[in-house]
């Protein structure tokens, strides 16, 4: 029941474009989650971690691993869950 619940959520959330921060906060709904690659998601937890934790408080982010990750190794999470992304 669990995945049937978490299916019904795939309506109510809309991918779109992240441009940054100041224009999400102007222009993004709070239906709308924005994907990052792992490593522009890497410098901005970086170079703007408070802007990045502001923003996942009220927009969902979704990070996916780079490219380069031809051996099916995995990213660590941590360091994302720290600013606050969710997927």
């Amino acid at each position: 029941m669990v995945a049937q619940a978490l299916s019904d959520l795939v309506v109510y959330t809309q991918s779109v474009k992240f441009t940054g921060f100041s224009h999400a906060g102007l222009h993004q709904h709070p239906y709308q989650n924005t994907s990052l690659g792992e490593k522009k998601a890497h410098k901005l937890a970086k170079t703007s971690g408070p802007d990045f934790v502001a923003h996942n408080q009220r927009f969902l982010s979704r990070i996916y691993p780079a490219a380069s990750r031809t051996f099916s190794t995995n990213y660590n999470p941590q360091e994302f869950w720290s600013v606050g992304c969710q997927l």
